[in-house]
């Protein structure tokens, strides 16, 4: 599950080797979950090789945008604009008195983004706010319906007599194209009056990579 969050080689060998803690020996675990790990990446690129082919995307995408020194930026297709707040952490001295202290400053704009975070985070935050576009284009669907809704993250609830009219509703081919085909991200412009985006030049490119 945490592959599309970004996990690493390390992070997943470490949670394969706590999996297999008491099964082999301590002194054949490291090599046996190095091992697991690798064959499991290898298995889901090819299980699933146009979603990681996606996420890939994604990640170096977001890396060029760090490197030029901005955040990574985009719209979600309810028009909401995002930008992720990943920036580079600096220690910074305040002498009193008593002592000296060295403070860890954090998620300050004005610094360079943290490249590493930038990266990782954009796959999963993006697919986040595509569902959270989906989840609120079914509450407002079920709403006109007068069906009763409950959601928690990506499960949604109703009463059992309306399973089948929120599942009509949540799938139906419409609403669909509303939050995936070409109107995904119409990045025309970020909403220039935001302090935090910039206008893009023109098409309906997925993401912001302005300068």
């Amino acid at each position: 599950m945490t592959v599309v969050y970004g996990v690493t080689w390390v992070g997943g060998r470490l949670q394969i080797a706590k999996q297999l803690r008491g099964s082999i020996p301590d002194d054949q675990l490291w090599d046996c979950s190095a091992y697991v790990v690798g064959e499991v990446f290898r298995a889901l690129r090819q299980s699933f090789a146009k979603a990681r082919g996606i996420q890939d995307w994604l990640s170096a995408s977001s890396r060029k945008v760090s490197l030029a020194q901005r955040p990574m930026e985009w719209v979600t297709p309810l028009g909401l604009p995002v930008v992720q707040p990943y920036h580079k952490m600096y220690q910074k001295s305040v002498s009193t008195q008593l002592q000296g202290l060295n403070m860890r400053v954090a998620w300050n704009p004005s610094y360079p983004p943290d490249t590493r975070k930038q990266k990782n985070a954009m796959p999963p935050n993006f697919v986040h706010s595509l569902d959270s576009t989906h989840m609120m284009l079914t509450a407002l669907h079920a709403h006109r319906a007068g069906i009763s809704f409950v959601a928690v993250h990506d499960s949604y609830w109703t009463h059992a007599c309306f399973v089948d009219t929120m599942n009509r509703l949540s799938s139906r081919h419409q609403e669909t194209e509303e939050c995936h085909a070409p109107q995904l991200c119409p990045l025309s412009g970020l909403h220039p009056h935001d302090a935090h985006c910039t206008p893009c030049t023109q098409g309906r490119d997925i993401l912001c990579c302005s300068s």
